[in-house]
């Protein structure tokens, strides 16, 4: 494990529920989702690594390219939007 991903670990967990689950910091666990999507990262060691489960990190995940990809659909949307202008002309009506 790099030293960048050592200190990653001390910051992911920031407490514990009464229920005896992990509280995660929100900027760390977008840090080990972002390094997840790197070309060769095994997801498995990751979270090996980082003392979690893998399928809760697969679900982190899954979760932020889903909002990704919404984010993205929602900037197409609004930018095909923009294009197009709905134009009233005031003026004879013709009749046929």
């Amino acid at each position: 494990m790099t030293e960048q991903y050592a200190e990653l670990r001390g910051r992911l967990v920031v407490g514990r529920k009464s229920d005896g689950r992990s509280v995660y910091y929100e900027a760390a666990k977008k840090e080990l989702i972002v390094a997840c999507l790197k070309q060769g990262v095994s997801v498995a060691r990751m979270a090996m690594e980082h003392g979690i489960n893998t399928n809760l990190l697969r679900t982190w995940i899954t979760a932020y390219q889903r909002r990704s990809a919404e984010v993205s659909a929602g900037d197409i949307a609004r930018a095909q939007d923009a294009a197009f202008v709905a134009v009233h002309v005031e003026g004879k009506q013709r009749s046929e």
